[in-house]
C-alpha cells in the first residue's frame, strides 16, 4: 500500500494564472516523486487563456534544458496527448540518456538546471537548483507513529498531505499494514509558487508559470505485530 503525499507526484493539474494571451511555461524537475515512472518530467509550454477552463498547449519554436555545471543538455520531447486526453502538459524529458542529451533519471540532488524556450514571440529563461534529499526516519508510538528528517540548506520548504506535518516531522496515524509514506523537499521557486497564490511566475523570467524542482525520499512504516 501507498499513500501520495506530493500533490504535484498525485497528478494535480498544472496550476493557471490570470486571464490573458500571455505566454505561460511550468515544469518541476522531479525526483523520485510518487508515480514517476509513468508521469516523467512533464514541460508546459502554453498560453494562460481563461482560468475557468483548460490551459491552451502552445509550441515552443526552441526548447532547451541544461545542467549549468557543464553545460550538457537534457532530452526533452514533445508529447501529443491522444484525442479526448485530458494530459495538459506537451513536452516532456526523456527518460534515460541518449545521444540526444540526458535524461529525467540523471537529475540529481544539489545541482543547478537552466531553462530557455521560444514560445510565441517570447524569450522565457530560468533557473533551479534541486534539493538534497530527506532522510527519513520512524519513532513508534502507541497509536501515533512520527516521522522525522533534518532540513537541509537546499530545501526551501517540505511537503506532505499530513495536516501535522511541520518543517522537520509528521505524525501518521496507525496503519494496519505496512504503507509507504513520502516526504517531499521542494527549492525555492517551487515553495514561492505554491505559498502565494497571487504569485504569477516563479524561477521564470519572460512569462507567467514556474520553473523548479523537488526531491522526495520515502519510508515504510510497518505495524507492529498483533499481541496475544
Amino acid at each position: 500500500m501507498a499513500v501520495c503525499l506530493v500533490s504535484l507526484g498525485c497528478g494535480a493539474s498544472v496550476p493557471l494564472t490570470v486571464a490573458s494571451n500571455e505566454a505561460m511555461v511550468y515544469s518541476v524537475l522531479a525526483i523520485d516523486a510518487p508515480f514517476q515512472e509513468y508521469n516523467g518530467v512533464p514541460i508546459v509550454v502554453a498560453n494562460t487563456g481563461d482560468p475557468r477552463l483548460a490551459v491552451v498547449l502552445k509550441p515552443a519554436e526552441r526548447i532547451v534544458v541544461r545542467r549549468q555545471r557543464d553545460r550538457a543538455l537534457l532530452n526533452v520531447l514533445p508529447f501529443t496527448p491522444p484525442p479526448g486526453s485530458r494530459v495538459g502538459y506537451n513536452y516532456a524529458l526523456a527518460e534515460s540518456t541518449t545521444v540526444q542529451g540526458l535524461g529525467w533519471r540523471d537529475l540529481r540532488p544539489g545541482e543547478t538546471y537552466e531553462l530557455e524556450v521560444q514560445t510565441q514571440g517570447r524569450s522565457v529563461t530560468g533557473r533551479t537548483t534541486i534539493p538534497e534529499r530527506p532522510v527519513l526516519r520512524v519513532v513508534y508510538g502507541t497509536t501515533i507513529d512520527t516521522v522525522f528528517w533534518s532540513r537541509s540548506s537546499t530545501a526551501a520548504a517540505y511537503e506532505s498531505d499530513y495536516r501535522s506535518a511541520s518543517d522537520t516531522s509528521m505524525l501518521v496515524p496507525r496503519v494496519s499494514e505496512p504503507t509507504a509514506v513520502y516526504v517531499t523537499a521542494v527549492d525555492q521557486n517551487y515553495a514561492a509558487y505554491a505559498q502565494d497564490h497571487r504569485l504569477l511566475r516563479s524561477g521564470i523570467i519572460g512569462a507567467f508559470g514556474l520553473f523548479g524542482s523537488s526531491t522526495t525520499a520515502s519510508i515504510t512504516i510497518t505495524p507492529p505485530a498483533p499481541t496475544r
